[in-house]
């Protein structure tokens, strides 16, 4: 009855009555007859927009996901309001049905209030740099950020952003100008320039960084989202450049994590245009239950100057989730893929490598610590290991999800990966990393708080432990 009932309203049949007769003969034969009164047909009329907006009609009018005297669809009518609210322009948007329209063509009101034109919003936190000797943190730094907006200001929806954020290690600026549509198609448009300086805390027991690098460019964004399919492509110029400070380990280092050192010091200028690809069918964004995730992303990186003509790259990434309800308990699993072509390991940069080992790869494993990793001496004699990342990546995730009480959940889970660097070779059983644990999970209206403790099934070196722990926000997949 719930199917049929789901059926005819999405044909607009939105007061049809639908009831069994059931008759058991002689036989025991259950015979079910259905009746079915549709009703009107109801369908979606003109639309009346109220309030003082001076937002232009057409601008409004195009965001809407339906047609007039097209069958009702409410699901249409919530995508309208989502697409209204992504402008980021409004204050305030109802939309609904003039219910004292009694005519099959149900007239929509639209009331619309501008917001404010400018916004500054500030941000202040803390965070953990490093972490030594497992048991103790070092390096707590500041993080301080900032946004200025400025909503509309060539009354297309349009927005003019700029975002900064500074630690320690970290300092990002990033100017935006995104605008709803190109030209008359559905296109949302990104103009970003940036400039990212990053220090990366590269060994455990020392609060110093192994390198630093630097990223400057621009980029033009475009991409299309639909009910399923979210579909967009970036296309810019990036002068990446990187550096390690400690010159009397600068040698070492750059063996430790297989970089070459002749691209120490160097800013290569680059032309990129990175495609991606998300095909969404989940239940729920932070709680999926069923439903499928596919995500595909390509990255291609072309040297502007000659003198780097070889240096080029292409870098692919698929994933893969699916979700499955077991009465109360949820399956779900994920699988990644991913591969960086006609480079040699060396010459990759360490920004642009896959690495494994973290709260969303391999839980066994200390962030981007899964082997391979590099090892150096430092000045006083003493052995340090660092991630090195590869050239190729498998990782694979399996969660058993189940309620506890009132907003708690638990996870049973099984990590898989295997990195490898020049050869597919690398991917043997014997270089397969495997760790399994499990989780707590606390349901929150920003997502579940959760923590995940994971073993690894062999460690390497027998100083290393054996185990590693992450308390974080939103699933690990």
């Amino acid at each position: 009855r719930q199917w049929l009932l789901n059926h005819f309203h999405q044909l607009g049949f939105l007061y049809a009555h639908v009831h069994p007769d059931i008759d058991v003969d002689d036989n025991h034969t259950v015979s079910v007859e259905w009746h079915i009164e549709p009703g009107n047909q109801i369908l979606f009329g003109k639309i009346v927009v109220l309030g003082s907006s001076t937002f232009p009609f057409p601008y409004i009018t195009r965001e809407l996901q339906y047609q007039q005297d097209a069958a009702w669809d409410q699901d249409k009518l919530r995508q309208s309001f989502l697409r209204l609210k992504e402008l980021e322009v409004f204050d305030m948007i109802h939309l609904y049905s003039d219910q004292s329209d009694e005519s099959p063509q149900k007239s929509i009101i639209l009331k619309l209030h501008k917001d404010d034109p400018f916004e500054i919003r500030t941000r202040i936190g803390f965070e953990l740099q490093h972490i030594r000797k497992y048991q103790t943190f070092a390096g707590i730094t500041y993080k301080l950020g900032g946004s200025f907006l400025f909503k509309n200001p060539f009354n297309k929806g349009d927005q003019i952003r700029f975002d900064i954020d500074i630690t320690r290690s970290h300092r990002e600026i990033v100017g935006r100008y995104k605008l709803p549509w190109l030209f008359n198609l559905p296109l949302r448009t990104s103009i970003e320039a940036y400039s990212i300086a990053h220090n990366h805390p590269g060994f455990i027991g020392s609060n110093k960084d192994v390198y630093r690098v630097k990223q400057h460019g621009f980029l033009v964004g475009i991409y299309r989202k639909t009910k399923h399919l979210d579909v967009g492509a970036n296309i810019g110029i990036e002068w990446m450049k990187m550096t390690i400070h400690d010159t009397q380990l600068a040698d070492c280092l750059s063996r430790a994590i297989n970089f070459e050192p002749q691209l120490l010091d160097k800013t290569i200028p680059f032309f990129f245009i990175e495609p991606t690809f998300f095909l969404d069918f989940l239940d729920h964004k932070l709680h999926p239950t069923q439903g499928t995730l596919t995500v595909l992303s390509v990255k291609g990186m072309f040297p502007i100057n000659s003198a780097h003509k070889d240096s080029y790259f292409i870098k692919v990434l698929f994933e893969q989730s699916l979700f499955v309800p077991i009465r109360s308990l949820v399956g779900a699993f994920r699988l990644r893929f991913g591969h960086i072509f006609h480079r040699m390991f060396r010459s990759i940069m360490p920004t642009e490598r896959f690495y494994l080992g973290g709260s969303h790869s391999l839980r066994g494993y200390e962030t981007d610590f899964a082997p391979p990793l590099g090892k150096f001496i430092d000045e006083e004699g003493k052995k340090h290991a660092v991630p090195r990342g590869g050239k190729s990546m498998l990782n694979a995730n399996l969660e058993l999800r189940f309620p506890l009480f009132k907003k708690m959940g638990g996870v049973i889970f099984q990590d898989i990966g295997l990195l490898s660097q020049d050869q597919f070779a690398d991917f043997s059983t014997d270089n397969v990393l495997l760790s399994t644990g499990f989780g707590i999970r606390f349901y929150t209206p920003l997502g579940p708080l959760r923590f995940d403790i994971g073993w690894k099934w062999r460690t390497r070196e027998p100083a290393k432990r054996s185990f590693a722990w992450f308390l974080n926000f939103g699933h690990a997949f």
